[in-house]
């Protein structure tokens, strides 16, 4: 306050600051990420003569969303688990049943928001995200993933479908082959036994 006056120089908060007179207390309403930044107050008496400044240097963090789980299968029965949240400075850790994940292709902090997890391993699986503000978890039941990919049973059944198709037009195409040529050979026969009987006949 200088000589009864709010005084605000740094005009893009303007808007959202209200000041309490009765404790010099200063509030920044709806803050965003932008309104970090150092900020100085100074004081004045009642002539409005400056007396002194202080400042402040503020840091505007959003905390760290509800966390979010996927999975998928890979082959040779591994699981890739996936633990998506929105924030600043997000650090990730992750356990299964209660204890911390060491048996997994992750970095060896955990500090990420993906792992792979080997063959075989299932249980209650839980991801924990926090930052400086706030942290939540997510755990999700997961059942071991099978040795050969679903994908990989469907390139089987596509190369055993193409070898019977193959096979049966093979099988085809001999029968017609035989029936041709046992066609030909009778149609010989009676073709010669007609030339002996005209030579009989002479």
């Amino acid at each position: 306050m200088k000589k009864d006056k709010l005084v605000i120089r740094d005009t893009p908060i303007i808007d959202r600051v209200h000041f309490f007179i009765n404790n010099g207390t200063l509030r920044l309403n709806n803050t965003r990420s932008t309104d970090s930044g150092e900020y100085l107050q100074e004081t004045f008496n009642s002539a409005g003569v400056a007396q002194g400044s202080r400042g402040l240097q503020l840091f505007i963090k959003a905390p760290v969303s509800s966390p979010q789980l996927s999975s998928e299968c890979l082959s040779h029965g591994e699981m890739k688990v996936s633990c998506s949240s929105e924030g600043d400075g997000s650090q990730y850790s992750w356990t299964l049943n209660g204890k911390t994940l060491r048996d997994t292709k992750a970095s060896s902090d955990n500090e990420t928001n993906t792992i792979t997890l080997k063959k075989g391993l299932s249980g209650n699986l839980t991801c924990t995200v926090r930052n400086y503000i706030r942290s939540d978890s997510i755990s999700k039941r997961i059942s071991p993933c099978p040795g050969v990919s679903v994908f990989v049973y469907f390139q089987l059944a596509e190369v055993f479908i193409l070898l019977t198709v193959c096979l049966g037009s093979y099988c085809f195409y001999k029968k017609e082959t035989y029936h041709h040529k046992e066609a030909e050979c009778m149609q010989s026969q009676v073709d010669h036994g007609g030339t002996q009987m005209r030579v009989l006949m002479s």
